[in-house]
């Protein structure tokens, strides 16, 4: 399935983008397949790209801005986690920034404390 033409039918990736800059630690969300953890970081990185095009027409060139975004300092991964012993294996995306905090996508989510 393609990525939306409409930055608005992204909302929800940028939402899950805006929290895990603005937090301290991150947040965890979880997917039953890993498909589906694949697409949501498809979705975050088309947030991304029209962002920096974005950027690039706001800024001019010797800004820094016009060549990144404000998530240009996030690096998505996925990864198989456990939510509660006994309940099985699921799927989360989780990403980094610059203070090694874990932030999530899906199923649920969680603060990480």
């Amino acid at each position: 399935m393609p990525m939306p033409k409409s930055d608005a039918a992204l909302g929800d990736a940028r939402g899950f983008m805006d929290q895990a800059i603005n937090s301290d630690k991150g947040w965890r969300v979880f997917f039953l397949t890993r498909q589906e953890a694949w697409t949501y970081r498809q979705r975050c990185y088309a947030v991304r790209s029209r962002e920096l095009k974005t950027n690039a027409k706001l800024y001019p060139s010797d800004d820094i801005m016009h060549t990144q975004t404000v998530y240009h300092r996030l690096m998505f991964v996925i990864e198989q986690v456990e939510l509660e012993k006994g309940m099985g294996l699921h799927w989360a995306l989780s990403a980094r920034h610059g203070d090694s905090a874990y932030l999530g996508v899906g199923l649920g989510n969680q603060e990480i404390k």
